[in-house]
């Protein structure tokens, strides 16, 4: 008759070390995702007045944002709220976003300004 004990050890000191591994993975993700940007207004093809314009959207995992070249900032929310006045007509709002590692992701959103 064989002992299983020392399998029986192995194997829970092994599950313990997969699931310690996961969860640092679950963890993890939001930064190896990267930098998150959403822009709600204005929304994609959006016809807006003029002449001032209200952006809003939501950012998170950045350490940096510009919105067409101009640095900008996020409360601790991760809330954007930022006004400028773009010339009449069609219009490509530029956000662009990098992260502490240097990733960096970039949101074009064309409207139209009266």
């Amino acid at each position: 008759m064989s002992d299983s004990r020392p399998s029986l050890k192995r194997l829970v000191i092994l599950c313990a070390l997969v699931l310690l591994l996961a969860y640092g993975i679950f963890e993890a993700r939001r930064y190896l995702e990267g930098p998150v940007v959403r822009i709600d207004r204005p929304a994609e093809g959006e016809t807006v007045e003029g002449p001032s314009v209200r952006v809003s959207g939501h950012a998170e995992n950045l350490s940096y944002l510009y919105i067409n070249g101009a640095q900008a900032y996020v409360d601790e929310n991760g809330s954007i709220s930022w006004v400028y006045t773009p010339p009449k007509g069609y219009t490509v709002l530029e956000v662009r976003a990098s992260d502490r590692f240097g990733r960096e992701r970039t949101v074009s959103v064309p409207f139209i300004v009266k």
